[in-house]
C-alpha cells in the first residue's frame, strides 16, 4: 500500500469519528468531556498530546551532536508527569473549590478578575497559543504534502478540515477518542524504531555534549520541566476526571512511557543524526522499506494530538457560555490559524520559542497552587511582562526565549503585588 493510500484511509477514519461519534449536546460534554474521562483515555491522551512532531524533531537534532541533551529532555518531561501526578489532589481541589476546569479558568478565579479584566489577561495568551497552533498546522500541512506530493496551500486546507469535523461535533470527547488512536501510532512508532536501531555498545557515549555550553544542557532540562507542569492540556486532564487517584496513578504510568519515547528519539539522533541530520530521512531509512509508510503517519498523529489538546485547552467557560459560542471559538481559532498558516510562509523554527514563551502564565498559576494568588491586576502585568519579555527576546537563541518568559512574569508578579496592588484595588 502506498503511503498516500494509507493516510488518506486515516484521515477518513479521522473524519468518520467526528462525523458518526456521539455529539455533544451541553457545553461540559464539550469542553470536559462530562467528567467522565476514563483512566485508560488519561493514559493514552497524556502521552499522545505530550509526545508532538515538534519533540520528536527538536530531541533529534538536539541529539545530534549533544545526547545528553536528549537523555535530560527524556528524564525532565518524565518527571514533570510524575510532580503533576502527586499534585493532583490539591489540583483537582483547586478546580472544586473555583468550580473552574481549566488552567486559565483557574487563574482567573484565583485572582477574582472580573471580564474586563480577564479579556485583557487574554489578548497575550490568545497572541502565543495562537501562533503555537499555527506553527503546528504548518507542521501537519508539511507531512500532508510530503505524501500526497500536492499543492501546500490545499494541503494546509486538508489538515484543517480533519481537525475542526471531529473538533466541532464532540469537543473534548472527540479529543479522548482520537487520541486513543493518536497514542497506538506513536507508540507502535516508537517501539519499531527502538527494535530496528543499533543501540551505542558503550552508553556513556549517551553523556556526551561536544557541541554545546556545559550549562545547555541544563537550561533544556529545567525550561520542559518548567513547561510541563504549566502545560494547560495537562490541566484541563487532571481536573476533568472523576477520581484523584486513579487520575494519579494514570500520570504515573504516562511518565515512563514518555520518557521511553523520546529517549529512543535521542538515542536515534545520536545513532543516525551525522549521516541523516533530517529525523524523516534518518528514521524512515532505519525501517524497513515496507514500514517507511509510519514515519509519516506517526509524525501526522503527533501534530493532530497536540493540535487538538491545545485547542481545547484555549476554550473557557462563563455563566453565559452556550454551546453554539464554544463550536464558534473552535472556528474561528480554524480560520485565523488558517489564514496565518497561508499568509506568515515558513515559521517552524519558532515552535520551540512559542511552547517555552507559555511558561509566561507559570508564576500566576503556582500563586494559585499555592493558595496565595494577588488581584487580577498583577496577574494581568505579570502575563504581559512575560509575553513582552518572550518578543523582545525572540530571535535570540530559544533558550533564551523561556528564561525570559519565565524572568519577567514572575519578576513583573512580585514588584506589582507589592507596589501596585495597594494604590490600584479591584
Amino acid at each position: 500500500m502506498s503511503n498516500a493510500l494509507i493516510t488518506t484511509l486515516l484521515l477518513v477514519c479521522m473524519l468518520a469519528l467526528g462525523l458518526f461519534i456521539r455529539r455533544s449536546n451541553t457545553v461540559s460534554e464539550f469542553l470536559y468531556n462530562a467528567f467522565n474521562t476514563r483512566f485508560h483515555s488519561v493514559v493514552m491522551s497524556t502521552v499522545a498530546a505530550q509526545v508532538g512532531a515538534g519533540s520528536v524533531v527538536t530531541v533529534y537534532a538536539l541529539s545530534v551532536h549533544s545526547p545528553f541533551t536528549g537523555v535530560l529532555i527524556a528524564l525532565s518531561i518524565g518527571l514533570g508527569l510524575f510532580t503533576l501526578a502527586f499534585a493532583v489532589p490539591r489540583m483537582m481541589m483547586i478546580s472544586r473549590q473555583y468550580n473552574a476546569f481549566g488552567l486559565l479558568e483557574i487563574i482567573r478565579a484565583g485572582h477574582a478578575s472580573s471580564d474586563r479584566s480577564w479579556r485583557l489577561f487574554m489578548v497575550p495568551v490568545y497572541v502565543l497559543v495562537l501562533l503555537k497552533l499555527t506553527t503546528q498546522l504548518m507542521a501537519l500541512s508539511l507531512v500532508v504534502n510530503t505524501i500526497f506530493e500536492t499543492n501546500l496551500y490545499l494541503s494546509t486546507i486538508i489538515s484543517i478540515v480533519v481537525l475542526m469535523v471531529y473538533m466541532l461535533a464532540a469537543g473534548y470527547r472527540a479529543v479522548t477518542i482520537t487520541d486513543n488512536l493518536q497514542f497506538a501510532l506513536i507508540a507502535g512508532f516508537a517501539v519499531l524504531v527502538f527494535y530496528f536501531l543499533q543501540w551505542p555498545a558503550d552508553s556513556s557515549s549517551l553523556l556526551i555534549n561536544t557541541k554545546y555550553p556545559d550549562y545547555f544542557p541544563w537550561i533544556i532540562f529545567a525550561m520542559l520541566y518548567l513547561t510541563t507542569l504549566s502545560s494547560m492540556t495537562h490541566w484541563r486532564r487532571i481536573v476533568t476526571t472523576k477520581n484523584p487517584q486513579s487520575t494519579r496513578w494514570a500520570f504515573v504510568i504516562a511518565a515512563p512511557i514518555v520518557a521511553f519515547i523520546i529517549l529512543v528519539f535521542a538515542v536515534s539522533g545520536h545513532v543516525l543524526g551525522l549521516d541523516s541530520p533530517n529525523s524523516a530521512v534518518g528514521l524512515k531509512l532505519l525501517l524497513p522499506s515496507q514500514l517507511g509508510w509510519l514515519i509519516h503517519i506517526g509524525m501526522l498523529m503527533a501534530i493532530l494530538s497536540s493540535m487538538d489538546s491545545g485547542m481545547i485547552s484555549l476554550l473557557t467557560e462563563n455563566t453565559r457560555t452556550s454551546l453554539c459560542s464554544i463550536r464558534l471559538q473552535v472556528l474561528g481559532i480554524g480560520v485565523v490559524i488558517l489564514i496565518a498558516a497561508i499568509l506568515f510562509g515558513d515559521i517552524i523554527e519558532t515552535m520551540v520559542s512559542t511552547y517555552s514563551a507559555l511558561l509566561a502564565l507559570f508564576p500566576s498559576a503556582l500563586m494559585v497552587f499555592l493558595g496565595k494568588a494577588s488581584s487580577a491586576r498583577v496577574m494581568i502585568i505579570s502575563v504581559f511582562c512575560g509575553v513582552l519579555a518572550s518578543i523582545a527576546t525572540w530571535n535570540l537563541h530559544f533558550t533564551v526565549v523561556p528564561a525570559a518568559a519565565l524572568g519577567s512574569s514572575a519578576l513583573g508578579y512580585w514588584i506589582s503585588h507589592y507596589l501596585v496592588r495597594a494604590k490600584m484595588p479591584e
